[in-house]
């Protein structure tokens, strides 16, 4: 339509051409990441001599998370890939932390060399097939399987949360 006539009621409006902008000059340096996760600048490279690395308080990346312990059985000579809170006896572990009034509770166990695991309801722990059977306010009950003459006995155990 020329400029003195209008268009009918919901035709839409005529597409106007737009201009093209033109890239931008290319410069020296070509920029990389963000701004906040770009690479240092040459000056707050470390020289190799200044670095060094401490272990301490990190795990072997080299040892196992996951030890695996033969199951001798009188039917079958089986592998058992234990979980690393069934490595320690339940003396040996203490409990650091709980939440408990949640939807899942959840108790925090330190080993004897320091680290610390999550536990929940069921995980394994202890050397005598033991498994968290409840975790309450202040403590954490495990059940564990002792045997006496062929027979399995289930023992309750209980670790506190030492404060």
């Amino acid at each position: 339509p020329s400029a003195g006539t209008q268009a009918p009621a919901g035709t839409p409006p005529p597409v106007q051409k737009m201009q093209e902008v033109p890239p931008p000059p290319p410069t020296a340096e070509v920029p990389v990441g963000d701004g906040m996760t770009a690479p240092p600048s040459q000056q707050e490279i470390l020289p190799r001599e200044e670095y060094s690395y401490d272990p301490t308080g990190k795990r072997d990346p080299f040892k196992a998370f996951r030890t695996v312990r033969p199951v001798h059985t009188e039917t079958s000579k089986n592998l058992e890939v234990l979980e690393p809170l069934q490595r320690w006896e339940l003396e040996r572990l203490q409990v650091v932390g709980i939440l408990w009034d949640v939807r899942t509770p959840r108790a925090m166990i330190r080993d004897p060399d320091g680290a610390v695991y999550t536990v929940t309801k069921n995980s394994k722990i202890g050397r005598s097939e033991g498994f968290v059977a409840a975790i309450r306010e202040g403590e954490v009950v495990v059940l564990e399987t002792r045997y006496d003459d062929g027979k399995s006995i289930k023992e309750s155990r209980v670790l506190e949360l030492k404060k």
